[in-house]
């Protein structure tokens, strides 16, 4: 095992449409300027966008993938434009019966591998089981919002 210590971020929001995903990206390829090991993981599994952002479209493993069991997390994490990333099924048979508490114990995995300087986990909106994934899962979060009353209540809840 390897000697690094992995910070896991949760991106979070109340609302979607706020920039999570934009700010998990632009923060991703922030840090891997700096020379840091970045992992993104596609947390919004219901409404999946993050290799959209990256403008990737040749992976083959998906969230879906490993919590299926299919896949193990560590040969999951596929690479575009310099960001290793792990994207969310778009197939919308891929998401009956998801048990989200397993992000908790792959991200875990992951994070204990030493692989990554940082793991960037970019949530679904709101406080589902989704979001509530990411929230467990991370070390540290950071909340996402625009500047208006609805939005930053749900941030304040």
């Amino acid at each position: 095992m390897a000697d690094r210590m992995t910070r896991v971020i949760g991106i979070v929001s109340g609302k979607g449409g706020v920039g999570k995903t934009t700010f998990s990206v632009n923060l991703g390829i922030a840090l891997g300027r700096l020379d840091k090991k970045v992992l993104l993981i596609d947390c919004n599994i219901t409404t999946p966008h993050l290799a959209y952002y990256l403008g990737a479209e040749d992976y083959f493993i998906t969230l879906n993938n490993i919590f299926s069991g299919e896949v193990n997390e560590k040969f999951a994490p596929s690479a575009h434009a310099g960001i290793a990333f792990i994207p969310a099924s778009e197939e919308l048979r891929d998401i009956i019966k998801i048990d989200f508490d397993k992000l908790v114990k792959h991200v875990n995995k992951i994070s204990k591998s030493g692989v990554f300087d940082f793991i960037i986990l970019d949530s679904a909106p709101g406080l589902g089981k989704e979001g509530t994934s990411v929230l467990r899962s991370a070390d540290e979060i950071l909340f996402v919002t625009d500047p208006t009353v609805p939005n930053i209540t749900d941030i304040v809840r």
